[in-house]
């Protein structure tokens, strides 16, 4: 019996498709094999296998909190950011 199989394009930036690449290949698989993973966990899970949500405003204000490196604290060694964060 012939496998039938579909194709699929897309179109992606460059560079997210290299960072993929190198973390699937460090993985053993192909763009391919992902692909086919996560279209099976799609359909054994009956929706995409993780959450997909829009960010809170807390989420946003701590992400562009984030970004402004002013507002950054930073400790001259792991030990003192441990105690900074009271560990």
């Amino acid at each position: 019996m012939a496998t039938q199989s579909a194709k699929i394009n897309t179109r992606l930036e460059p560079e997210l498709k290299e960072q993929v690449e190198v973390i699937l290949d460090e993985l053993g698989l192909t763009t391919a094999e992902a692909i086919r993973l996560y279209f099976k966990q799609i359909v054994h899970r009956g929706g995409i296998p993780f959450a997909v949500r829009m960010p809170t405003a807390a989420t946003l204000a701590s992400m562009e909190e984030a970004r402004n490196e002013e507002s950054l604290i930073t400790y001259a060694t792991p030990e003192k950011h441990f105690k900074g964060a009271g560990v």
